[in-house]
């Protein structure tokens, strides 16, 4: 079988195999999968159909992760390598949220450029040493990104004006497939970041004058902010707080639900006023048909950018064991968002 140059035979394998499109075992006795005969990518029959990786043999010895030093330099020059994220982790190239348990996909070693497995080998831009603390680097020097909510938040204004600008264009335009699931540009966001970090609040006027897919532009601009605040929204002892309260065995669902409430409502005000915006345009979202986007559907690609792990308690464990916790919290959140958020 030929399939995007490759050039796959069925195979007989002799030990546990895996298949390089989808990660499961080559399952049977015998012509348990197809192996390329140029670059040697292992792929069950099923999987064939879906593969777009190139016949390249470096290519797929990287994507196993059995080059020297478990990475190879690829032409842009990054040095990619299989790697686990300990916390929720964003891809640099499509801007997709990176899922999974261990080895979620893969990271440059020099400049930690992340990236689905399926993403890393189109990854364009040139690897540049500590990429990423360069571009919060650069973030940090403005007056919007990376700051405490109480400093960009005006004298006499209950929540900073970025925020409000945002929901509002994303109000206006709501009747867009996929808000907060389908990713704007990655360049276009990382553009607009520097130039509001860099000119303030006043640039944010030019939202009204864009229309259709730049609302994707927009929600992607109001993660990033989520995400970069120096304590997450939730904050870490509340948000610590509440992924216990829904991970526990109280007896009645209603219990529960009382006390989120009762946790949300010790959130300091400025964060309490974000939140219940953030939750009531969810909400909205939500009950729009044309979004196609249900509260679970939301509180996935929402829930990793209110809560986080403090840095010195990072570890796969301890993240992971607060994704399902804080996504059906924000789940519950926006299911009940009238009766919490009058």
């Amino acid at each position: 079988t030929q399939t995007n140059k490759h050039n796959f035979k069925s195979k007989t394998y002799t030990k546990p195999t895996w298949c390089d499109e989808c990660d499961d075992l080559l399952w049977g006795i015998f012509k348990q999968g197809h192996k390329c005969k140029n670059c040697r990518f292992n792929s069950h029959e099923k999987c064939i159909p879906s593969i777009n990786f190139p016949c390249n043999p470096n290519l797929v010895q990287q994507l196993r992760g059995n080059t020297p030093q478990n990475s190879l330099t690829n032409p842009n020059s990054h040095r990619f390598l299989k790697h686990s994220f300990s916390r929720p982790t964003f891809c640099d190239f499509c801007n997709k949220f990176i899922w999974g348990f261990t080895k979620q996909g893969y990271q440059c070693g020099v400049c930690e450029y992340a990236a689905h497995k399926k993403c890393f080998i189109q990854a364009t831009s040139l690897c540049q040493k500590s990429q990423k603390a360069e571009t919060l680097h650069q973030l940090g020097q403005g007056i919007v990104f990376c700051k405490p909510l109480i400093q960009i938040t005006p004298f006499g204004c209950a929540e900073p004006i970025f925020v409000v600008k945002a929901i509002e264009y994303i109000r206006a335009n709501k009747n867009n497939e996929g808000i907060f699931r389908i990713s704007g540009s990655a360049s276009t966001i990382k553009n607009l970041a520097n130039k509001i970090d860099q000119e303030g609040d006043g640039t944010l006027n030019f939202f009204a004058e864009e229309t259709g897919d730049f609302v994707h532009v927009v929600a992607g601009l109001l993660k990033m902010f989520l995400r970069l605040l120096p304590e997450p929204l939730l904050t870490f002892e509340l948000g610590a707080e509440l992924a216990r309260v829904s991970n526990s065995n109280m007896r009645t669902s209603g219990m529960v639900a009382q006390s989120i409430k009762n946790i949300i409502a010790r959130l300091p005000k400025i964060n309490l006023m974000v939140l219940s915006n953030l939750i009531k345009l969810l909400y909205l979202i939500a009950n729009t048909p044309e979004t196609k986007m249900s509260s679970t559907g939301l509180s996935i690609t929402i829930a990793p950018n209110l809560f986080w792990v403090r840095e010195e308690f990072e570890s796969s464990a301890n993240v992971l064991a607060n994704v399902a916790p804080i996504s059906n919290t924000v789940t519950f959140l926006i299911d009940n968002s009238p009766s919490i958020f009058p």
